[in-house]
């Protein structure tokens, strides 16, 4: 090889690294978004508000972004996923410095809705750009350091937002977002410098092709916002009363009005052929039902530490920074693994690890020393942060490039909608069963103090259960994914 001709590559291949980089400063800072939940305290001390109230902060952002995820996709797809993501960058900047200086709760809760679409256009076309810079063989690495670097930024948020938000306030854990926000947007300019228009764009497909589904995706973000806050309301109004039946149901009237959109759109939103792909199919539903079971350990193992072991937001903070951490450190290594393996074997692996890492939970009892709970955690941080990785990987080498923005952001409202579902479903379901053995306990004699310990014990012993169960039918789900090892393209990608 001539020396001009190993420059060139050597600037290929540090082109398509800033890719990676400036994808995965993108998804970090999305993920300091979990410092919001640090932050709820306070903030509802500032607008003197009930928590009622101050839910609203995290309903606004987690419904526009789920929302808008696949419509972001397939806007990428359409319009240039660099266009997309560099949109996604600059709306979500804003959104950041106008939540730090906002007046009041309901200006907070508008901006939210704005950082909501910025965010959905970073996490649905970052993964996205990093499966296009990369030749197939190579794409399981750079997608699990991104996710990786994803997986940082909730470890950080776990740590730093308290110590952050008693330092300088609430209004820092958004403006101290602006940074890393920056800084990717630098690298955007250096990925693209000299780059050929199509580049600079970051699509492979006809622009002037069809035009955007805008009634489709009117109709996926009406539907899938009131499934998310019909459940959510089902939570405080109960899950007969008339605004949460009225919700679901419209929910379910709209998402038909959008599947009958999408068979006859000429750019739908999401190609319902993409479902028809049955490795697209089984890695969605393996992700979604994974989803489903593990998120269930950030919601009700937190109260089993602190009410039934006794120990406090120190030890509860190592414990769920321990989950992330491992998750940052399987991503980049399952990617890896991923491009040398194959890569739906690996997704059944990492599946099935968290069931057994749910199903191991489930065995912790009252006097559990913090090594044991410790001990499954890190198994599920590290089957999450593999599975992830090698899902995508997975996706990514069988859909073909012009539908990757879609896909990235149908694998990103199967991972949402797994874990607004999995609060709704085991909530109510942890909720049930600690009534049933409260009740059983009193009426075998003891008081109500002495029975509320076993019977939060019990209740979650089954919650885990049925959370593991779950999980284990997304590793069945991934059997449907294996098929005979895909012919790939080798030709260098350079940077789209």
């Amino acid at each position: 090889m001539s020396a001009l001709g190993s420059s060139s590559v050597a600037h290929d291949e540090r082109r398509r690294w800033l890719v990676a980089a400036c994808v995965g400063l993108g998804l970090f800072a999305s993920a300091l978004d979990a410092t919001v939940n640090v932050a709820l305290p306070t903030i509802a001390g500032a607008f003197d508000a009930d928590i009622s109230t101050i839910q609203w902060i995290i309903i606004a952002f987690v419904t526009t972004s789920t929302g808008l995820s696949v419509s972001m996709g397939s806007a990428g797809d359409r319009f240039g996923l660099w266009r997309l993501y560099r949109l996604g960058l600059v709306t979500y900047a804003l959104a950041m410095l106008l939540i730090g200086f906002a007046p009041d709760l309901q200006a907070l809760v508008a901006l939210r809705v704005l950082q909501g679409v910025g965010a959905a256009a970073v996490m649905s076309v970052g993964p996205a750009l990093v499966a296009l810079a990369f030749a197939p063989a190579e794409r399981g690495r750079a997608l699990g350091v991104a996710g990786g670097t994803q997986a940082i930024g909730g470890v950080i948020a776990g740590f730093g937002g308290g110590v952050l938000i008693d330092a300088f306030g609430w209004p820092s854990i958004f403006l101290g977002r602006l940074p890393f926000i920056a800084a990717a947007l630098l690298l955007t300019v250096a990925v693209l410098r000299g780059a050929p228009a199509e580049a600079r764009a970051g699509t492979t497909t006809d622009l002037a092709r069809g035009r955007f589904d805008v009634g489709g995706a009117a109709a996926l973000f009406v539907a899938v916002a009131c499934l998310l806050v019909g459940l959510n309301l089902a939570r405080s109004l109960g899950a007969a009363s008339a605004p949460v039946i009225a919700l679901l149901a419209g929910a379910a009237l709209v998402a038909g009005v959008f599947i009958r959109i999408e068979r006859h759109a000429e750019w739908p939103v999401l190609d319902l052929a993409l479902f028809g792909l049955r490795v697209f199919s089984a890695a969605f539903l393996t992700l979604a039902l994974s989803w489903i079971g593990v998120f269930t350990i950030w919601f009700i193992l937190p109260f089993f530490v602190a009410d039934v072991l006794g120990h406090g937001a120190s030890a509860l903070g190592l414990l769920l920074g321990l989950l992330g951490l491992c998750t940052a450190i399987a991503a980049p290594l399952g990617g890896w693994a991923a491009d040398r393996l194959r890569p739906e074997w690996l997704v059944t692996a990492a599946a099935t690890a968290v069931a057994v890492a749910l199903l191991w939970i489930s065995t912790l009892g009252g006097g559990a020393s913090l090594v044991a709970v410790a001990l499954p955690l890190a198994l599920a941080g590290a089957a999450q942060g593999t599975l992830r990785a090698a899902a995508r990987t997975l996706v990514f080498i069988s859909v073909p490039g012009s539908g990757l923005g879609s896909a990235s952001g149908a694998l990103n409202l199967g991972m949402s909608m797994g874990v607004v579902l999995s609060v709704a479903l085991f909530s109510a379901l942890f909720s049930v069963r600690e009534d049933v053995h409260t009740a059983r306990l009193l009426a075998s004699g003891l008081s109500e103090a002495a029975a509320e310990a076993p019977a939060f014990v019990e209740a979650f012993r089954e919650t885990f259960r049925a959370a593991a169960l779950v999980a284990l039918a997304g590793a069945a789900s991934s059997l449907f994914a294996w098929r005979p090892r895909l012919a790939v393209a080798e030709a260098p990608p350079g940077v789209h």
